[in-house]
């Protein structure tokens, strides 16, 4: 009978053990390498939000939730490392994201990066520019305003309108004009209740948002 080799034989010692491992143990032990390593990013990613490095921190809490969809706290650090790259509409969307998932055991830090999002940037404005030298620039308010009013001016007196509900929630109003018009243009986006969303200290009319265009 032939025997195999004694060089051979932890191999085979390797391979029968592998078949006897069931397959849920191999899967879980995957399962188990994944979470650590997902644990692992989020520990990078707060520590390199803490050392004011928000980029490689949105990258690594990313990772984390790639590594496992559960660990819904890497939601959390994702926004923040949003908010402190300026990218404030995203990081309202990721914190929104992470309250949703999060429910009752949420970080109050989560509502707190929200009222902030909302405080400093009540009123976005998307600029598109056209082939045909024409400017649109469209205007969305948070979902919570009330009626909010739309003012601008260009060269000229001031013009106002009812911004429009989106089936979204939010208040929209777009305006088209020429790049020259554009480079001129003056607005502030008052509420229903004619309070203009501005920062403390400031007035609306007497000093209002101005749309630079580069």
């Amino acid at each position: 009978m032939h025997r195999p080799q004694l060089s051979a034989l932890p191999a085979l010692l390797a391979l029968a053990l592998m078949c006897a491992i069931p397959a849920w143990a191999v899967q879980d032990a995957y399962a188990g390498a994944a979470e650590d390593e997902a644990m692992r990013q989020l520990g990078l990613a707060h520590g390199d939000l803490e050392a004011g490095r928000p980029e490689l921190a949105a990258k690594a809490a990313k990772s984390a939730m790639r590594l496992d969809p559960n660990l819904v706290d890497a939601l959390l650090v994702h926004a923040l490392a949003l908010e402190k790259q300026s990218d404030l509409g995203t990081a309202r969307a990721v914190a929104l994201a992470y309250l949703g998932a999060a429910g009752e055991a949420a970080d109050a830090e989560g509502e707190a990066l929200i009222a902030r999002v909302d405080e400093a940037e009540p009123v976005r404005v998307r600029v598109v520019r056209l082939e045909s030298g024409e400017v649109i620039a469209a205007f969305v308010g948070r979902e919570h305003l009330e009626d909010p009013v739309l003012n601008w001016r260009v060269r000229g007196e001031w013009k106002q309108v009812w911004m429009e509900q989106s089936s979204h929630g939010e208040w929209v109003s777009t305006l088209t004009l020429d790049e020259a018009q554009a480079h001129r243009l003056t607005w502030w986006v008052e509420t229903g209740l004619g309070e203009p969303l501005m920062h403390e200290g400031e007035d609306g009319e007497g000093r209002p948002f101005r749309l630079a265009l580069n």
